[in-house]
């Protein structure tokens, strides 16, 4: 999962991108509220971090802005957490006018910050639909037939590995087992619209990676529901 930290002092790009990568998440930064715009346009990140306070453009401005991109694509709602040096019951009244969802003081507490990102990554995701079906039908070229296989095999192959995942926790964790089925499952589920089963097998990609195993293991439940609620979404359909 992409996180933008929209910020102009450096230091503060650097250690809030040091916390959030070792957290498992992708980051990208900007050092100006112009550059913040550009990057959420590309990249869609799945949640900002951004300063009250810049010479170009304050936060504030940033977060008008960005709701009105939304509100003009119809797109979903990403989660704006306000990063304020000053106090926040000073600057409460103008975040929420401003659209942001949510407020953090300098310097960053890790357990708030991970906790606050969590809860609006998970409301987003509740958002949106388990399955583009507009890029599983790029990847099958328009045919529906091979569509529905495509499907289908994503989710065979996916049973099998989030098996064999389990049964390596269950035991002794295979770095390279997990590692690689995890790699795989982002790859197969970014192929067929599953995006944010995608972004989840990425974060745990990582978190295997470090070999931070018990992380792997307390989330598991959530993956799997995510990859059932993609399987229900098609069902339903």
């Amino acid at each position: 999962m992409l996180i933008l930290i929209v910020d102009d002092n450096k230091l503060n790009r650097d250690i809030e991108a040091k916390i959030l990568l070792k957290m498992g998440y992708d980051v990208i930064t900007a050092e100006s509220g112009l550059e913040a715009l550009r990057l959420f346009n590309e990249k869609k990140p799945c949640a900002i971090l951004l300063d009250c306070v810049m010479p170009d453009m304050s936060g504030y401005e940033v977060s008008e802005k960005i709701r009105q991109i939304e509100s003009v694509n119809d797109l979903v709602r990403t989660p704006v957490i306000a990063v304020t040096g000053n106090d926040i019951d000073d600057n409460r009244e103008l975040c929420i006018k401003a659209g942001m969802d949510d407020f953090i003081s300098k310097p960053v507490d890790v357990l708030k910050l991970d906790a606050v990102l969590r809860k609006h990554i998970e409301i987003k995701k509740t958002l949106m639909q388990p399955l583009n079906i507009k890029a599983l039908m790029i990847s099958a070229d328009d045919d529906k037939e091979w569509a529905k296989e495509l499907f289908e095999l994503f989710v065979s192959d996916t049973d099998i590995r989030v098996k064999e995942i389990e049964m390596s926790l269950e035991k002794d964790p295979d770095l390279e087992l997990l590692t690689r089925n995890f790699h795989t499952i982002k790859s197969s589920a970014g192929s067929v619209g599953a995006d944010i089963v995608a972004e989840s097998a990425k974060q745990m990609e990582a978190f295997s990676r470090e070999k931070d195993f018990d992380e792997v293991l307390k989330r598991m439940v959530d993956f799997k529901d995510e990859i059932q609620k993609v399987i229900n979404f098609v069902k339903s359909g």
